[in-house]
């Protein structure tokens, strides 16, 4: 699924001619450019609806137009005056476009009175904060599904660590290394599949504590991006003791690829839960089912019964009624000592969003909620919002492949799994700062990040900033400290666009919205020049005279739900009411359409007053205001007593990957289409097969070898058994658990985030029995291995 695109009235796509990305990386923090260039090839001008889909956490500083050569450049406006700017631009022939954001990520953009035969140039600019994973800083930029002749992309490297290495796993890519400083460089983009962009930027020391400073150019002060690495010490084999829920959307629309992948990450979830966990499956479509009445101990037992039961998942439950299975899981009896982890996997959309997140808030002091929103027509802002109000992560996937969704989920148990710092709050010394965002710092995981934005007082002196945690399950206090110097400012000013951007967000996400929020928030957007949900970007070029011709109104990528509901409105605006849809989601779409229908009363001023064909204009605008208005102040949505199917969207094609091979110089092959850049899909079949043989205490038992490439016999390992040690089954299965983790570090290297937990599961084992057997304890069992299996692969044919 593209991130834009430009269609014309018929649905035909108007060609992209040209793309020009460029992305400035600053420590964390990322500027993104990115030009589009379109050309109107109609007879008649056009008014453009372009839609542009963000990452997540990513704010608008910037917006260009050029129209027939006429450059347009954007302010921020309160969102009411900027539309009252737009409407009166267009209807006097003139040429105008506004920004919104219409919900979640979503960007919608009115291009006004395009002439024929011209062209459009859109440069949009946004900044983000990047990721930490698996050691990597990690970049990910919009998907093509058709890429023009013309196609540019530039990443420059300004890093706070020594660069050790810089991968893609979508496009072959060339790195320059900076001269002399290896903290600098940059990557020019070569030939990739089309879809989106993955960079990842491996660092000397990811986890330094560092400081970048901006000045910012609007208020003159200078503002500090803190990333701050909290850790504490992790005790190696310490039983771990939790309480982990599957929350799992089986309704129609997860047939397929999608139910496909999810069994397969089931099965490798359920190898991948330590000794000692209670673990349940909890279904659900427009009823609920649960595996166990309660969670239940993961043993052999239970792991049997589990296996099967996800063989014969299916997705055959129907519609999506996500509460009644919060609802049963949240009512279960805590168990002492075992904090509760809820994972919801889902594709869908629920009429009940505020429900959900308010009932997930509810119990958020005694358990954390992973969200992973899988495929394109997720409801993203749900995902975004049960984890927030978990206290946990959300992730999403695009393609319905196995090892995406697999990597995705793992890294969410990893998280889960690891200790947590609570009670966070930043020392600093008195009269330094300004301004913190955000204000509160929410529990964070070992090895996580901490951004932390400070606008400095005029003339301050070089001071330490101080994190101070507590960790949740030794209760002990963890200190993470940095220094600041206000003297070494960078250039540029996307860390002052995050910083006001940090600020904003916390202002949008309060308790309670009152008038005087909506206009600080307003003040700040305007101020930083920070597009928020009540400001829009507004740029007019007043032409004197009018475009001669009829203008004709554009989409640019229209949600197909969002036109499916204005297709219905157009037939009869009651039918949709008695569906029962959902009331946000309405509400949303009306903002959508209401703009349309903005545009559409704009372009009835440009028709011949008096004309038939004016009176009908006006008279289909009219319909539409009072249908969205209609629909805008609904108290509630109607009650049927039915819930309506949900559609069952085309499944994506999958994708195999090749390992990617890393790159310093040189171009590196693409290794795949994923969305994850950890994993290297074409080996896990062998490595499924693999993990699927280990049992639930964390041992692989001597049927294990049968799995194993090049082959290993029983003997071989026999031959390895100290002597005086009395032989035993047992004996022979702690060699082979060490025998299968040596062979999941060296052969499956780029997979370690899926075989990562089923190793420490099995490290755990060995080290557990080893030291119970008489005359084993010191021995390092998986050196003996490693040293024997170098030399059997030597001879192997």
């Amino acid at each position: 699924m593209s991130n834009s695109s430009l269609l014309s009235s018929s649905g035909t796509a108007i060609p992209l001619t040209g793309i020009r990305t460029t992305a400035q990386i600053l420590g964390f923090a990322c500027e993104v450019s990115i030009q589009e260039c379109y050309k109107n090839q109609e007879t008649s001008p056009i008014e453009a609806v372009y839609r542009y889909s963000l990452p997540h956490g990513a704010a608008v500083k910037a917006f260009q137009c050029v129209i027939a050569g006429r450059l347009l450049i954007a302010k921020v406006q309160p969102r009411e005056q900027g539309q009252a700017l737009y409407d009166d631009t267009i209807a006097a022939g003139g040429g105008a476009y506004m920004l919104e954001q219409t919900s979640g990520r979503q960007f919608c953009t009115s291009i006004g009175n395009v002439p024929p035969g011209a062209k459009v140039t859109i440069t949009i600019t946004y900044v983000v904060e990047l990721h930490v994973r698996s050691g990597g800083i990690h970049l990910e930029l919009p998907c093509y599904e058709s890429l023009p002749s013309s196609v540019t992309t530039t990443v420059h490297l300004n890093m706070q660590s020594a660069i050790k290495e810089v991968t893609s796993t979508s496009h072959k890519i060339l790195f320059v290394p900076g001269s002399p400083s290896l903290h600098h460089g940059r990557v020019d983009v070569g030939v990739g599949h089309g879809g989106s962009f993955h960079l990842a930027i491996r660092l000397a020391d990811p986890h330094v504590p560092s400081v970048c400073i901006q000045q910012d150019p609007v208020s003159g002060r200078k503002v500090a991006c803190l990333s701050l690495f909290p850790l504490q010490q992790v005790v190696e084999h310490r039983p771990v003791r939790t309480e982990m829920i599957f929350v799992v959307d089986r309704s129609g629309s997860m047939s397929g690829s999608k139910m496909s992948a999810v069994r397969d990450t089931l099965r490798l979830f359920l190898r991948s839960i330590p000794p000692g966990t209670l673990f349940n499956i909890v279904s659900f479509g427009t009823s609920f089912s649960s595996l166990f009445p309660s969670s239940v101990k993961y043993d052999q037992g239970s792991l049997a019964t589990a296996d099967q039961h996800v063989t014969d998942m299916d997705a055959n439950m129907g519609g999506t009624n996500m509460m009644k299975p919060l609802q049963f899981v949240f009512s279960q009896a805590h168990i002492l000592g075992a904090p509760r982890q809820i994972f919801i996997l889902t594709d869908g959309q629920v009429d009940d969003r505020k429900a959900c997140t308010r009932l997930v808030k509810q119990h958020a002091a005694s358990c954390r909620v992973f969200s992973l929103g899988i495929g394109s027509d997720v409801d993203r802002l749900l995902v975004n919002k049960l984890a927030m109000a978990g206290h946990g992560a959300a992730d999403f996937v695009q393609e319905q492949v196995a090892s995406d969704v697999q990597v995705k989920v793992l890294q969410q148990i990893n998280r889960a799994l690891e200790p947590v710092l609570i009670d966070n709050s930043l020392h600093l010394a008195d009269g330094m700062v300004e301004h913190q965002a955000p204000s509160f710092i929410p529990p964070v995981w070992h090895g996580d990040r901490i951004v932390v934005y400070l606008t400095l007082k005029e003339g301050v002196m070089p001071f330490t900033a101080t994190l101070h945690s507590t960790s949740a399950a030794t209760q002990e206090r963890v200190q993470c400290s940095v220094v600041v110097s206000p003297d070494q400012v960078s250039p540029g000013d996307h860390i002052c666009k995050l910083a006001a951007y940090a600020a904003i967000h916390e202002l949008q996400n309060s308790k309670d919205q009152t008038k005087e929020l909506t206009d600080k928030i307003v003040d700040m957007s305007v101020q930083h020049q920070i597009l928020s949900r009540h400001t829009c970007f507004v740029a007019t070029d007043s032409r004197g005279t009018a475009t001669a011709g009829t203008m004709v109104v554009r989409h640019v990528n229209q949600d197909n739900s969002l036109n499916s509901i204005k297709s219905i409105m157009a037939a009869n605006i009651d039918s949709v009411l008695q569906r029962g849809e959902c009331l946000e989601r309405l509400v949303e779409a009306s903002e959508d359409l209401s703009i349309s229908a903005r545009q559409f009363r704009g372009n009835t001023s440009l028709l011949q007053r008096g004309s038939v064909l004016g009176r009908v204009a006006s008279g289909v605008a009219g319909f539409f205001s009072s249908a969205f208005a209609s629909v805008a102040s609904l108290g509630a949505p109607a009650q049927t007593g039915q819930e309506q199917p949900k559609d069952t969207p085309a499944t994506l094609p999958s994708s195999s990957s090749a390992s990617s091979s890393p790159s310093s110089t040189i171009f590196t092959s693409v290794s795949s289409s994923s969305s994850s850049p950890a994993s290297s899909s074409s080996n896990v079949p062998r490595l499924m097969q693999l993990i699927n043989c280990q049992q639930a205490d964390g041992r692989f038992p001597v049927t294990s070898l049968g799995s194993l490439q090049p082959e290993v016999r029983a003997s071989h390992l026999l031959a390895l058994l100290p002597p005086g040690v009395p032989r035993s089954d047992l004996l022979l299965e702690l060699y082979v658990t060490a025998l299968v983790v040596n062979i999941l570090q060296k052969d499956f290297t780029h997979d370690e985030i899926l075989w990562k937990l089923v190793a420490a599961k099995a490290r755990t084992f060995i080290f557990q029995e080893r030291e119970k057997m008489a005359g084993l304890r010191g021995i390092d069992i998986e050196k003996i291995i490693n040293t024997w299996y170098e030399e059997h692969t030597k001879l192997a044919p």
